[in-house]
């Protein structure tokens, strides 16, 4: 029999996404599964007992090869869609334009998309909401400098290129312009790192590679290179006992996952009784503030957070705090 496999894309934005795809893996049978862009998102599979999901990075990337090039327009690029559908890279982009800095937005057919990343000094990248896209992987992979928006440790980009190595982080608006300050005013700085972004590319993310990493997921487990997901603790952990706590668990996630696609800074406190099992599923969401109440905590709160390695992502706050303190959203269990 030939296997099936099953590649899911884009569940990080929009109305119930996570939910939509695992009906419809509910009727339809397939031998495996892989996750292209948000391997944050594997602990609910696991959950709902789909154990046979892994994950290869943008295997949908495409690949021109073209001469490095050292010199360089002294631009900032972004290519690709700005507007309503992408709300923080359009507030980041507009922001840019308004303090002056030299942005443009470029749309342009696929085959002149890797000439414009190898040509300007740098190239301006903001994930839709988390993932880890193929902005990154092509303009790497065209020798480009690229800056882009700081991932959650679970989306598994440190395990590929290194900050101020391979390429850039930023973590908002200001940061980001203290970075393009500086790499617009000293563009060895970019080549260097462009170039060392671009071999960790060929050496590790070229098609060819891919394309074997997708045919050993298949039929070759044994030799699998699948070492991206076993970080996430949380996969490694996954446990639901109870299908209806579940739903209510992946219901709230991609409601949050909404506000920090759409908010810059989106706080939500959770009283002691809440089942920390949602603290631990939205600690991948970046730009979700997090806060606990330690009045009488939850008996098992504590040990999984250490369990699943979240406990730097949370405000463990008292009645005092929370007296004086506004937030977007509070969560309780009463």
């Amino acid at each position: 029999d030939i296997p099936k496999l099953c590649l899911i894309a884009d569940i990080h934005h929009g109305i119930d996404p996570i939910q939509n795809i695992i009906k419809y893996l509910n009727t339809e049978i397939f031998d495996d599964h892989l996750l292209l862009f948000t391997p944050q998102h594997a602990h609910f599979f696991s959950d709902i007992g789909i154990d046979d999901i892994g994950y290869i990075p943008n295997i949908n990337a495409q690949y021109v090869e073209i001469p490095f090039q050292k010199e360089r327009i002294k631009k900032i690029c972004f290519v690709g869609q700005i507007g309503q559908f992408h709300p923080r890279r359009t507030r980041l982009f507009h922001e840019l334009q308004l303090r002056g800095y030299p942005v443009e937005a470029i749309r342009c057919p696929s085959d002149q998309v890797f000439s414009l990343y190898g040509r300007h000094q740098i190239i301006f990248n903001c994930s839709l909401n988390g993932d880890l896209n193929m902005r990154v992987f092509e303009a790497l992979g065209a020798g480009g400098f690229l800056i882009t928006d700081r991932l959650c440790p679970q989306s598994g980009i440190a395990e590929h290129f290194i900050d101020g190595e391979d390429l850039v982080y930023y973590d908002n608006v200001d940061d980001l312009c203290q970075k393009l300050d500086y790499y617009l005013q000293n563009p060895k700085a970019c080549l260097k790192i462009a170039q060392n972004g671009h071999k960790k590319y060929i050496e590790n993310h070229h098609p060819e590679k891919q394309v074997k990493r997708v045919l050993d997921f298949v039929f070759d487990k044994k030799n699998a290179d699948l070492n991206y997901i076993i970080n996430d603790q949380r996969h490694l952990h996954a446990d639901s006992n109870n299908i209806y706590d579940f739903f209510n668990r992946l219901k709230l996630y991609e409601i949050v996952q909404e506000a920090n696609k759409k908010e810059e800074s989106y706080e939500i406190l959770f009283s002691s009784d809440i089942d920390p099992r949602f603290i631990s599923d939205i600690s991948d969401l970046m730009r979700i503030k997090i806060y606990y109440s330690i009045d009488h905590p939850h008996p098992q709160a504590m040990a999984l957070f250490s369990q699943v390695q979240i406990k730097d992502r949370i405000n463990f706050v008292d009645e005092k705090f929370i007296g004086n303190k506004k937030f977007d959203l509070i969560l309780s269990s009463k």
